[in-house]
């Protein structure tokens, strides 16, 4: 049995048993999604690749002789585009967790 049907099976039990003992719906949507929390569920969020460096922050970071900084910084940011495309063809998804630490 797969993860995900394991974790949907283990929450319709448990579920079932809080609705079972007639606890209150809130104390019922509490429980699962602690369950879920406790299995490691994550929720999928709209957020955006991290950002480049600005190209004139990175110009002045350079120190170097052979390359001129502006090349140098050039290079780098698209570098680092190339790096977000592979990222997205990967399947990158940003994540949180289901439930905020401390609730």
């Amino acid at each position: 049995m797969a993860k995900q049907e394991e974790i949907r099976e283990g929450f319709i039990k448990q579920v079932c048993l809080d609705l079972e003992e007639g606890l209150p719906i809130v104390d019922v949507a509490t429980r699962g999604f602690n369950y879920l929390h406790s299995q490691g569920v994550v929720i999928k969020v709209d957020r955006e690749l991290p950002e480049s460096p600005d190209a004139d922050y990175l110009i002045s970071q350079y120190d170097g002789e052979k390359a001129s900084a502006e090349d140098v910084a050039l290079m780098h940011l698209n570098g680092i585009e190339k790096g977000k495309s592979l990222m997205l063809k990967a399947g990158y998804v940003a994540v949180e967790s289901l439930l905020k630490e401390g609730r």
